[in-house]
């Protein structure tokens, strides 16, 4: 068993087959040993392509017309049972993501941080609870790394929970409640009975290129993001030219 956990969440018979696409592109692009979970929930149709994944493993369904509410819900399950079993570094990944170049400097990040993750293009796209500064924006939460540590489990916690609560404030936004207890995490302290560090990390637009957005790139693109039959002709554009580049547009 590896270390490292690669995690796909999906729901759908056409999520799963995206899901697969980018794990076998993960693969292609690592010299580590990292294990591939797909997550779906109980009831939901086995994937086509499931020697794509290491393991297909069911979830106890959460019931709720927000999805990313319910995907909260997994995400904290998947963590608590992944690190019980021994996982110390656990990468999410969306279905619609493509690794299209060597990803192994991102999983030195798990040396160091917690948490790490990329700024979401529209840096703010629901309210929160607590009064959270315009200079600490959201992360996508389609490319997260997580660590082992009982600050990281914190975070999902208070995620839930500010989801649960808050539900008419969030809508149908995880982003929104993890911008909050980042915060949180980060400036107040919370686990206040003994001392706990809590390191995140800010990744570069490479590292989760949502190339449906208006973006930018200077060094080589890693991760693609965004929904494209054809990603390898999407990462040919890409890093046709490496450099300061814009894509006003996006890429297309």
């Amino acid at each position: 068993m590896s270390n490292i956990a690669v995690v796909y969440i999906s729901n759908r018979v056409s999520f799963h087959k995206m899901a697969a696409r980018s794990a076998r592109s993960l693969v292609k692009h690592t010299k580590r040993s990292v294990d591939t979970f797909l997550f779906k929930p109980t009831g939901t149709r086995e994937p086509e392509d499931k020697f794509a994944f290491l393991h297909v493993e069911d979830l106890k369904k959460y019931e709720s017309d927000k999805f990313l509410l319910s995907r909260s819900v997994y995400m904290l399950e998947i963590y608590k049972q992944l690190t019980t079993k021994g996982y110390e570094s656990i990468l999410f990944l969306d279905s619609d993501t493509y690794v299209c170049a060597d990803i192994d400097p991102l999983f030195e990040l798990f040396r160091i941080f917690d948490f790490f993750g990329a700024h979401a293009p529209a840096r703010h796209t629901t309210k929160t609870v607590h009064k959270v500064p315009e200079s600490f924006p959201e992360i996508n939460l389609g490319v997260v790394g997580m660590a082992r540590s009982r600050a990281m489990e914190w975070v999902l916690k208070e995620q839930v929970r500010l989801f649960k609560e808050n539900e008419g404030l969030y809508g149908n936004n995880d982003q929104g409640p993890m911008r909050d207890a980042l915060w949180v995490m980060s400036t107040t302290m919370p686990l206040y009975d003994e001392y706990i560090e809590f390191a995140m990390y800010v990744l570069t637009p490479e590292w989760n290129f949502r190339f449906n957005f208006p973006t930018y790139a200077k060094n080589r693109v890693r991760i693609l993001h965004g929904y494209s039959d054809d990603m390898e002709s999407i990462a040919r554009r890409a890093n046709g030219t490496l450099g300061m580049r814009v894509f006003g547009r996006g890429v297309k």
